[in-house]
């Protein structure tokens, strides 16, 4: 097969010899790659900037049917994760969207919508947006974007849109939420407010890089320094400085959770809700994975998981 350019993070890198690289990386176009870079580690080699974690790469790669390791022959550094910027909770999130990443998406299954979402996280990390938002709105619109989360907004038995003001039962069984009316007490589940059923539908909600920042994708096949830029990306200034030009062009205050506040209005405060959305959506991703995260205690002893304040759930 002819060789396949992809940009990619660096989801996982492990030492192989003295100068190859194991890597798992999360591309645009193909999804997960388990890839072998040979060389990797020397001093001059067809690889610039060592395959740093949580890194974007441009690579070619060669596929090669029934293996498990793709063969790399190309990588270039696009855009580096910075730890300084992002601090020891933005670091700590960004390995446990690794994490994530890893442990949800399958080997060559592309998810360009998961790929943006993914970068746009890492980059709100670097600039000041709050950690725990970052990490909770991601997990959210991942667990949509692959499948794995119904609507919020109506009944999943009779199909009716739910009042955000109406509380609805989340089902155990049924897929979704099931209102008041098609509810029977042979249905075990919680009874969630409207508020965190808004607070999660409004973070489910999938957005690109390119959305965020107004700008068109760039086409994959570019190659010119400006072409490299991923969607989304700044070229020729800095992403603090995009986001303040941001910031001034709108009147409202910057939110926790990308915008959220200046693309709906919020019967809730999203503070008084995260707790208990917290709460649920961490106990999904521990379904579905079959174990708690690896990186959960580390997130834990920084604060994300706070004690609920008030009553969201109830039996």
């Amino acid at each position: 097969m002819p060789p396949s350019p992809a940009t990619v993070i660096v989801l996982r890198r492990v030492p192989f010899s003295e100068t190859s690289l194991v890597l798992t990386l999360f591309s645009r176009e193909f999804g997960k790659i388990q890839g072998l870079a040979k060389g990797a580690r020397r001093p001059k080699s067809a690889f610039e900037g060592g395959f740093d974690l949580l890194g974007i790469y441009r690579i070619v790669f060669l596929p090669r049917s029934g293996e498990s390791l793709q063969l790399l022959t190309e990588g270039k550094l696009v855009e580096r994760f910075r730890p300084e910027a992002a601090g020891l909770r933005g670091l700590f999130a960004g390995y446990y969207l690794a994490e994530l990443l890893d442990s949800f998406t399958p080997e060559m299954g592309p998810h360009a919508e998961v790929f943006d979402l993914a970068v746009l996280t890492l980059r709100q990390l670097q600039t000041g947006a709050r950690a725990e938002w970052a990490t909770l709105r991601f997990e959210v619109a991942l667990l949509r974007a692959l499948g794995h989360l119904g609507r919020f907004d109506a009944c999943s038995v009779c199909g009716r849109v739910i009042p955000w003001q109406e509380p609805a039962r989340l089902t155990e069984t049924g897929g979704g939420l099931t209102c008041n009316r098609c509810w029977r007490p042979s249905i075990r589940g919680l009874s969630i407010t409207g508020a965190v059923r808004k607070a999660i539908h409004d973070l489910s909600r999938v957005v690109s890089s390119a959305e965020v920042e107004g700008r068109q994708p760039v086409a994959e096949e570019s190659t010119s320094e400006d072409k490299l830029a991923l969607p989304g990306r700044p070229t020729g200034q800095s992403v603090a400085l995009t986001a303040a030009a941001n910031a001034e062009e709108s009147s409202a205050p910057a939110s926790p959770a990308f915008g959220l506040e200046r693309e709906v209005n919020h019967s809730y405060e999203l503070a008084d809700v995260y707790p208990q959305v917290r709460g649920l959506v961490s106990h999904w991703v521990c379904h579905l994975l079959g174990r708690k995260p690896r990186l959960f205690p580390f997130l834990e002893k920084m604060g994300f998981f706070a004690k609920p304040a008030g009553r969201a759930t109830t039996q």
